[in-house]
């Protein structure tokens, strides 16, 4: 009996010790699931199989299995994706590779302990990640020394722009418009004149989305007065004393029915898009590479199957600096905006972390961003180039707005132009060279908010406050009769500062100092 004895406890100590060093959810073949977070935005082309299943899903468990680990992949839909996550990691049920573009949340659950500090795990599995990032980065995104996520890296041509129908222009022989009087005025001669020959569905200025996207980082440059310094930067745009007269002009351009409002309620922007591709937008506010991408819907090419001879271009309406240059504020996302974590619930961290440390590797990143080489491009004179156009596109473009990656190919600010040239080959070559001439990266823009990596429990608190009346306010202050623009807006902008404006503010300072 105590032989008996001392073999089971033997046996008990040696499962004991095996399932501690094994992870949790391995198989008996030695696989660990791991989930994984990726935002749904239905754009994987039918002959390339199923948002669960394709090449590229297929590719992924080939490179990962070497490492014990398969991925079972989260879908949520993108533009609910806040909401989503948020109500994952309240019920403790968040991907063990999870993704957030809202800052706020992800603050209010680090400082919570909602999400795993993996700073150890990256210095013992993530070289990759190490490499990928530079120290430089890695030294912005620490928190007291801590690591509690991984930034997506971008080189992009994602600078919200004002794209214009030249066309149109040319049709009325007027001159691209150089300034906001000039924009007014062609906006103006578009109702008169409907160029296009719309009729009642022409739109002379759209902005999308609920909250009139984009006017803080294009349209409020043009009435700057004040230097702009670092510590103006720290301020919310919405008070800056600049943002009355560019809400004043836009409540103009409203008030003449230059600006719809139909927009307002167009969550999903298909509305949008639609006046777009059929023709019946002649300016409005999009990134930069809002009319070429597939994720959009094709947009430009759309709209020359609906009128062949149209033409969109990105112009530089809004102020220009003191050397000339388009005038542009970092309004559309600011740097390390897409954020990769492991929350607290998960029992995997180690394999998340390693699966990040793949997707830092050319293995994951560049085949993410440019499809396999010898299959899908070859390198010309060190430029990635498709070998055949049309299965390129069918292939490759999707895969990284739909599941994301560590890094677009060529993201270090020294990479510029040949991240482009690679850039432009996921659009099609009939825009080449126009995108060559009008992409506004984020290393051209020289104003934006400087990150602060330290906690800031009153801004992740109030910010999600502020940010909700204002885009509420906001529709009522641009669409207020005239004469009641001014109690209209600074009615407004007391309420904004009473419920926590001044706050942040205060905060942002204290710690950027």
């Amino acid at each position: 009996m105590k032989k008996l004895l001392i073999l089971s406890l033997g046996l008990l100590l040696s499962a004991v010790l095996f399932a501690a060093g094994t992870p949790q959810g391995t198989s008996a073949g030695g696989i660990t699931e791991v989930t994984y977070i990726f935002w749904n935005r239905g754009t994987v082309p039918t002959a390339q199989g199923t948002i669960d299943d394709n090449w590229w899903t297929r590719y992924v468990d080939e490179q990962l299995a070497p490492m014990g680990i398969k991925l079972r992949y989260i879908q949520i839909p993108q533009a609910q994706e806040s909401q989503t996550m948020s109500t994952m990691l309240a019920a403790n049920n968040a991907p063990d590779v999870s993704k957030t573009s809202s800052i706020p949340l992800l603050n209010t659950y680090i400082s919570g302990g909602g999400v795993t500090d993996i700073t150890s795990l990256v210095d013992r599995f993530g070289r990759n990640i190490q490499s990928l990032l530079g120290e430089p980065v890695l030294a912005d995104i620490k928190s007291e020394g801590k690591i509690y996520f991984l930034p997506h890296l971008q080189n992009g041509i994602t600078g919200t722009a004002t794209w214009i129908r030249t066309d149109w222009l040319n049709a009325m022989g007027l001159a691209t418009p150089s300034n906001p009087d000039e924009f007014h005025q062609a906006l103006r001669a578009v109702k008169d004149r409907d160029p296009g020959r719309v009729g009642a569905p022409l739109v002379p200025f759209g902005m999308m989305g609920q909250t009139f996207s984009g006017w803080e980082g294009i349209i409020m440059p043009a009435f700057i007065t004040a230097p702009l310094t670092t510590d103006r930067f720290l301020v919310p745009y919405v008070m800056w004393p600049e943002a009355k007269e560019a809400l004043r002009y836009m409540n103009m351009l409203y008030s003449e029915g230059l600006i719809t409002d139909e927009f307002v309620v167009d969550r999903d922007q298909s509305i949008f898009r639609q006046r777009i591709s059929r023709g019946e937008m002649f300016a409005f506010l999009a990134a930069g590479h809002y009319p070429y991408h597939s994720a959009y819907g094709h947009l430009y090419d759309r709209l020359r199957e609906h009128t062949p001879n149209a033409t969109l271009n990105s112009i530089s309406t809004f102020g220009k600096d003191e050397n000339g240059d388009a005038l542009t504020f970092w309004g559309r996302i600011p740097i390390y905006q897409y954020r990769w974590f492991v929350p607290h619930s998960s029992r995997n961290a180690e394999l998340a972390v390693k699966v990040f440390d793949w997707m830092s590797t050319p293995a994951g990143y560049m085949v993410g961003g440019l499809g396999l080489e010898g299959e899908d491009y070859r390198m010309v004179n060190g430029v990635p180039e498709p070998i055949n156009q049309q299965s390129y596109l069918e292939r490759v473009p999707w895969i990284e707005p739909q599941y994301g990656l560590a890094a677009k190919p060529y993201s270090r600010p020294e990479d510029k132009n040949l991240f482009l040239l690679s850039y432009i080959k996921d659009f099609n070559s009939a825009y080449h060279q126009q995108i060559m001439r009008e992409a506004v990266f984020l290393t051209d823009v020289k104003y934006y908010p400087p990150t602060i990596s330290a906690p800031t429990p009153i801004s992740d608190r109030l910010t999600p406050v502020v940010n909700e009346f204002w885009s509420n306010v906001l529709i009522r202050i641009i669409t207020a009769a005239p004469a009641n623009f001014d109690r209209a807006y600074d009615d407004a902008i007391r309420e904004y500062r009473a419920l926590g404006g001044d706050e942040i503010v205060n905060e942002a300072r204290r710690l950027y100092r």
